[in-house]
């Protein structure tokens, strides 16, 4: 990474506080298994850190106007986003050996792709936000990445996600539950899902086979009705959603089977006529 300009605060009077703000052109690449490179400036790109305060340490990143190319592998496209941010709060334990209680978020607001890069919804995104809360382990052995995802699959601890919503190419997404992963390194758990236009989503998920023309059918005349007695004016429908050992239930009936990795594909497993 290097960057045109970069200004860094340390307000006197808040001792454990920095602010990063990050100006003019800024240049990222990642070249490790695979190639990612951006180049983008924005109206706004602040990072704060704070630590300290009621054992709670935290990070914010807010970004406004960004603009830019990036290169991933052999793919080159031009990018706009209207809004970003970000955020991240650890709870320190009170007790020695205790888990700490880590809050993420993120929130990114009108997206537009322009290039070489094909999305099965568009090239405009209007909405992706994430709040998710979990307890992880306070210390690791090496602070990395794949340390923390395999003392978390160790401890076996949930996942809350609190919010998830995604607008895009005319589709809406919200889901809310609660998983864990199995031995499988599967996904587990019950969510809460809301869905708006969900005959564009059951022909997606049929055209890239992961749902059979058996089960988005059934799936459909199902999700037809709830929707019409929802009430909803966008006729939006909310359904439980479950994962057990690798199976996939929307209400009673079961739509999909999920391989374990490292494949991660879907194998299909149609939903009878007869389904509940």
């Amino acid at each position: 990474w290097d960057g045109e300009r970069v200004v860094v605060q340390v307000p006197p009077l808040a001792p454990g506080r920095v602010a990063v703000s990050f100006e003019g052109q800024q240049h990222y690449f990642y070249a490790r298994e695979r190639w990612i490179e951006t180049n983008a400036r924005a109206d706004k790109a602040l990072l704060t850190i704070a630590a300290g305060k009621n054992g709670r340490d935290l990070a914010k990143l807010d970004i406004e106007g960004l603009t830019g190319k990036a290169k991933l592998d052999d793919t080159d496209f031009n990018f706009i986003v209207g809004g970003a941010q970000g955020g991240l709060v650890v709870a320190q334990p009170t007790r020695e050996g205790g888990l700490a209680q880590v809050d993420a978020s993120v929130r990114v607001e009108n997206v537009a792709l322009q290039g070489a890069i094909d999305l099965p919804l568009g090239p405009a995104i209007q909405l992706i936000a994430l709040d998710v809360r979990a307890d992880l382990p306070a210390r690791l052995a090496e602070p990395s990445f794949s340390a923390l995802v395999t003392a978390w699959r160790r401890l076996g601890t949930p996942v809350e996600i609190k919010t998830f919503d995604l607008d895009w190419g005319g589709v809406t997404v919200a889901v809310r539950g609660t998983f864990t992963l199995d031995q499988n390194s599967l996904p587990e758990g019950r969510f809460r899902l809301t869905l708006g236009n969900h005959p564009r989503i059951l022909e997606l998920l049929e055209a890239h086979g992961w749902i059979d023309a058996a089960t988005r059918a059934t799936t459909k005349k199902v999700l037809d009705v709830l929707a019409f007695m929802s009430g909803d004016k966008q006729r939006r429908v909310t359904v439980p959603l479950r994962i057990e050992k690798g199976d996939i239930y929307v209400g009673p009936a079961k739509v999909a089977t999920l391989m374990p990795a490292p494949t991660a594909a879907m194998q299909i497993t149609p939903v009878e006529a007869s389904a509940p």
